[in-house]
């Protein structure tokens, strides 16, 4: 009998990701997703495709279940995936099939084990209590003192990210990109299915590495938007889409590592 060969499948999301400011949609962005555009010219490029929604929770529960947004819990609910959506799912699919499975969702409460997406995979990962990313004894007593000081939340979160340097609590790319390599080498004699679920790009937009006279100078800018409208502040609005495109940067040089790993 002739042996069927099917190929191994890895599925990258980004969350916050927008489509015009990837380089091989925009040549304006001729520095932002280098290896995305390098590697998808190898493949097919959707020019005309739209998220099932303008939030996380509802496009991601679209993209591994096809179902539309009327089929789905509304914004307001908990979106746990329900036992018959597991059941149709992608990742289900193939696991029936006789794919190991293996999700890394990003920190992302909405995309954990708290709705239920580990119901999907032989292995999960949410990343939400690793110890990696967990906040610090120190982090909790900030927040007390902050919470007695009775500032509103932006004041809170510059303190934090720009004067203590607290990072937020998310798994960065270098370390979800390195545990996606160690599963593929674990799991490399079988047929997989890996999804990577990216969440640097989300808010708050903070350079990946380094960059302190950056930000610095955004925090400058911060302190004078308090009671400023961001829509009012231009400057402000351009550092942001600066550090916003550092970000995607910094994803897509750890997604052509995970390339370079794969063509090996």
């Amino acid at each position: 009998m002739r042996t069927i060969l099917r190929p191994n499948i890895v599925l990258i999301t980004i969350d916050s990701c927008r489509q015009d400011i990837i380089s091989i949609y925009n040549v304006k962005e001729k520095h932002v997703g280098k290896n995305i555009s390098k590697y998808g010219k190898q493949g097919l490029i959707f020019i005309n495709a739209f998220s099932p929604a303008p939030y996380t929770s509802a496009s991601i529960y679209s993209l591994i279940t096809s179902l539309y947004l009327n089929k789905i819990p509304p914004y307001y609910k908990p979106y746990s995936l329900s036992t018959m959506d597991v059941f149709i799912s992608l990742p289900s699919i193939l696991r029936r099939g006789g794919y190991i499975t293996i999700g890394l969702s990003g920190s992302n409460p909405f995309l954990s084990s708290s709705t239920n997406y580990h119901k999907m995979f032989n292995v999960f990962k949410d990343y939400i209590n690793d110890p990696r990313i967990r906040s610090s004894t120190f982090s909790r007593i900030v927040d007390k003192v902050l919470n007695k000081l009775k500032l509103d939340e932006s004041k809170k979160s510059f303190i934090k990210t720009y004067i203590l340097n607290i990072k937020p609590p998310i798994i960065d790319a270098i370390n979800l990109t390195n545990d996606a390599i160690n599963f593929i080498i674990k799991y490399k004699s079988k047929m997989f299915f890996l999804w990577i679920h990216y969440m640097d790009a989300h808010v708050p937009h903070i350079p990946p590495i380094g960059g302190w006279q950056r930000k610095i100078k955004y925090a400058l800018k911060r302190i004078k938007a308090f009671n400023k409208e961001l829509t009012e502040n231009q400057s402000l609005i351009g550092i942001l889409k600066h550090f916003y495109k550092e970000q995607l940067v910094f994803i897509d040089h750890n997604i052509g590592r995970l390339f370079t790993f794969l063509e090996k």
